[in-house]
Formats: C-alpha cells, structure tokens, sequence
C-alpha cells in the first residue's frame, strides 16, 4: 500500500508556466517502509482539478476539490504500483535501482 506523506513545492517552472498550474513533488511511503517521490501537475480548469503524476505516466485525475484530487493522484499511483507484470516468456523482469 501506498501512503501520501508529504508536499512540497517542487523548483520553480519555467517563466509562463503550465498556465496557473502547481507543480508538486508527492512523497509516497510505500509499505516495508521506504519513501518514493513523485512529481505532480495540478491546475483548476472551469471549476475542476485536474493533475498528473510526471513520473507514472497514466496517473491522472480530474475531481471538484484539491484535496480529494490529491487522493485520487494518491490512489492511482497505489494501483499503478500494485499492479502485476508478467513478462513474455521471451521477456525478462528485472528491476533498478535509482
């Protein structure tokens, strides 16, 4: 399981932006114990949230409030991470570290 830990404003965007989008580093404690960051992009448009995870492309959302975008960025980086891979028989899983 994934927990949201903390935010942090992450470096500033380049001058113009992403046009009034907040660019976030998540931190997540995955369970075991460590802690994996990731980058979001979030922005009010015609009264939705909607955000992005930069790191896990797919993880997006779009909700009424901040904070239950946060959660459901929250959730779907969990399901991301939690969901199985099985290789091709041609294919080999392996993992790195970073």
């Amino acid at each position: 399981m994934v927990y949201l830990s903390t935010k942090t404003p992450s470096p500033p965007l380049p001058k113009g932006g992403l046009g009034g989008s907040q660019n976030f580093i998540k931190r997540f404690i995955i369970e075991g114990g460590y802690s994996v960051e990731y980058r979001e992009v979030i922005k009010k448009s015609d009264g939705w949230w909607i955000g992005w995870l930069v790191d896990l492309p797919g993880v997006n959302a779009q909700e009424k409030t901040r904070e239950k975008l946060i959660e459901s960025l929250r959730i779907g980086a969990e399901d991301m991470l939690n969901t199985p891979v099985e290789p091709e028989k041609e294919e080999e899983l392996v993992k790195i570290e970073v």
